[in-house]
């Protein structure tokens, strides 16, 4: 695989010392910049940051200037920050956002302008993200059968 196949095309940003624009928080700290945003690293496999990310772009608009807003909303999210704190002490760029968004659009199969292109994504995170409460509610109810259980056998050794 060759380093271009590795970074999914994306340049190797080490050989650059500079820090650009792009790749500062809203707060004017600098990022590092991961190569591929489809990873299974946090904040992008949440499905609550998927979905934040995607609601934002439907109430915002997915023009590239606009991502400075939405990654300023994502990062101070008091939801996405209870769930994922590393967020506070390294915050997603703009350009991690707007990177990620089309990377999920052309997984998607989606085209920017054709068709309802940002409602499709944000109906396919919404789906992903009932999926992960739904499998965890069942986990819940697992984990609560199995405590009522253990208790009943403690009270039954106990009588």
């Amino acid at each position: 695989m060759t380093e271009k196949e590795a970074t999914n095309g994306v340049a190797n940003e080490a050989e650059s010392p500079e820090i650009k624009e792009e790749n500062m928080t809203t707060k004017g700290e600098a990022v590092a910049e991961p190569k591929s945003l489809t990873t299974t690293s946090l904040p992008f496999s949440s499905p609550l940051f998927q979905l934040l990310l995607a609601q934002k772009v439907y109430e915002l608009g997915d023009k590239e200037e606009t991502f400075a807003r939405i990654t300023n909303d994502i990062n101070e999210h008091p939801l996405l920050l209870d769930q994922i704190p590393e967020i506070e002490t390294s915050p997603i760029s703009r350009d991690q956002c707007y990177q990620w968004y089309l990377e999920q659009l052309e997984s998607e199969g989606l085209e920017q302008g054709k068709g309802q292109w940002i409602m499709q994504l944000a109906q396919s995170k919404y789906d992903k993200f009932v999926e992960q409460l739904e499998s965890e509610i069942e986990q819940d109810g697992v984990d609560f059968i199995a405590k009522v259980g253990e208790i009943e056998e403690m009270s039954k050794q106990e009588s």
